[in-house]
């Protein structure tokens, strides 16, 4: 390992090229990053006599080539710093062209910054290759081409472009020459060149540990993709099998990528942190290493991140019907805790040693199972250790069956406990309004109504008891109105649906009885037959539900 001061002309200089690698993120730097950089560049520029300013280190690896081709060097770390500077230059060059007195300036940047004048391979051109997301839009910028304006690179082109526009710290139009040469001469850097024998991914872990704000799943494609000898396996095997996980991984603008190595991790058995899953997959690729090529382990992983998409984003991931409305349901419940035991069981149908049948069976008997522990109020710490253990437990044979024994073997509550405390839990808490849409919505449906009502967003959870008393409600309750209050407001007995939740209010319950009557909820039956409302009417209707809570939610199946 070598390590020098330099400033960044000398690492542009000659025919070079630093080519990021499969296992680095793509560019990520962000506005702050970027002001941040501006601001240095502009301080170093105002100053009358500028001094160096030092930015950061970068570490090379050399990569062999013949010698009449471009010097390569591996880009272990740097990739952002350096790419948001070729960024600066291509806007400076851009500027310059755009002055007929500073035709010069313009060719410069781009023969002694950008490019390799005199390149055999076009892919040798750009002093810099970005990794494979990034390669189009950083060399539309190298090569004055329109670029992405969505692009991370076009975000960055656009606020330095505005930044150039609005001038330095007093106002004044940039002089473009002197802002070149602070950038090629005065920022100063560390480079860090390996030699062959140097561990690259060891050192990339290194890196990370010291302060750059890496992933465990950054961690593991360094360490996958460092174990693949040649540049063209690794791009083989990150466009059939990498990119494609990554991208499938990617929801809603940010990656599960990490969530799902944890999960995977625990699939059979295994109970690693959250930020022990990059050495947990490190071990897992070296063990799976014995028997299988990398190929074969990221192919493995890829299939597996089918199956997580599925548990995740159901609709429209998963064909079948029953198991997506399944699943959305698991997912109301907030039922991530099972993943590890649901992936298993999703490959255990890919492969045919189970059914589609037989898995949404062993789904109905998770909810039915989990629902339960939830009402009796058993801790849910406990999940994590007995989902990850199952797939190890259960047999292929008599698949549902085996795993509903392990279930009633583990805290699953019996019908009595259950029935009890679903009668007085608190239901109805406004942290958790899916989970009680859910409850009110499975028991609606228990009543097999031949024109079920459609729930929208106008249809809302309605205390019949209201949550604030009035003189009218505590007449109603009688004389411990505030003890029955305070023990069944928010129960099972007291909750209902309704379209009119804000024309009720705490109104009376005759008032209330006679809006529920225009409802066509099967919910609300009991309660326009109801006289009064107190806490007999209360404990009645929480009876009768909780005996279709014990079909719905059954124990035995």
């Amino acid at each position: 390992m070598k390590a020098e001061g330099t400033v960044f002309q000398n690492l542009l200089n000659g025919q070079i090229q630093y080519r990021v690698p499969l296992f680095q993120r793509t560019y990520s730097w962000d506005e702050s990053n970027w002001q941040r950089l501006w601001d240095d560049l502009m301080e170093a520029y105002a100053l009358q006599q500028p001094r160096k300013h030092f930015i950061g280190a970068i570490v090379t690896l050399p990569m062999p080539d013949s010698p009449e081709h471009a010097s390569k060097f591996m880009l272990i770390d740097g990739q952002q710093r350096l790419t948001t500077l070729f960024i600066i230059l291509s806007l400076l060059r851009d500027a310059a062209r755009t002055d007929p007195a500073q035709q010069g300036l313009a060719e410069a940047i781009q023969e002694e910054c950008l490019i390799n004048k005199h390149a055999i391979r076009d892919e040798e051109r750009e002093k810099m290759r970005p990794t494979q997301q990034d390669i189009i839009a950083f060399k539309a910028a190298i090569t004055s081409q329109p670029v992405d304006a969505n692009s991370r690179i076009g975000v960055a082109r656009t606020f330095f472009k505005d930044a150039l526009e609005k001038g330095d710290l007093t106002g004044n139009s940039i002089n473009l020459t002197k802002l070149k040469g602070i950038i090629t001469g005065y920022l100063d850097f560390v480079s860090v060149t390996l030699d062959q024998d140097d561990s690259p991914h060891r050192i990339f872990e290194s890196l990370n540990n010291t302060g750059m704000d890496l992933s465990a799943s950054d961690l593991v494609r360094n360490y996958v993709f460092m174990s693949i000898p040649t540049e063209a396996k690794q791009n083989a095997a990150y466009n059939s099998h990498w990119y494609p996980m990554q991208q499938r991984m990617e929801l809603d603008g940010y990656s599960v990528l990490t969530d799902f190595f944890w999960r995977f991790l625990m699939k059979d058995g295994a109970l690693p942190r959250y930020d022990e899953v990059y050495e947990g997959m490190r071990d897992f690729i070296q063990h799976e290493s014995n028997t299988k090529s990398i190929l074969q382990i990221l192919e493995k992983l890829s299939k597996y991140s089918e199956y997580y998409l599925k548990l995740k984003l159901p609709n429209p991931n998963e064909l079948s019907i029953p198991i997506r409305e399944q699943l959305q349901r698991l997912n109301q419940w907030e039922v991530d805790v099972a993943y590890p035991f649901m992936l298993a069981a999703m490959s255990k149908r890919h492969i045919g040693h189970i059914t589609d049948d037989a898995l949404l069976q062993v789904l109905n008997q998770i909810e039915s199972y989990v629902v339960r522990r939830i009402v009796c109020g058993i801790p849910t710490n406990r999940l994590r250790r007995v989902f990850a253990r199952m797939n190890t437990q259960v047999t292929d044979e008599n698949y549902v069956e085996s795993c509903h024994s392990y279930l009633k073997d583990n805290e699953w509550p019996m019908d009595q406990e259950f029935c009890e405390m679903f009668k007085r839990a608190r239901i109805y808490i406004p942290s958790r309004l899916s989970r009680t849409r859910l409850i009110l919505s499975s028991l609606e449906r228990s009543y097999e109504h031949h024109e079920p009502i459609e729930m929208t967003d106008q249809i809302t959870t309605e205390h019949i008891m209201p949550q604030t008393l009035n003189d009218e409600w505590r007449q109603q309750l009688g004389d411990n109105s505030y003890q029955v209050h305070d023990k069944y407001l928010h129960t099972i007995g007291n909750l209902t649906y309704s379209g009119y939740n804000s024309e009720m209010g705490n109104a009376p319950f005759e008032t209330k009885k006679g809006v529920l009557s225009q409802s066509h909820f099967e919910l609300n039956k009991h309660i326009i037959q109801s006289e009064t409302w107190a806490e007999e009417e209360i404990v009645k209707r929480a009876e009768e539900l909780a005996q279709r809570a014990l079909v719905i939610w059954k124990r035995d199946f």
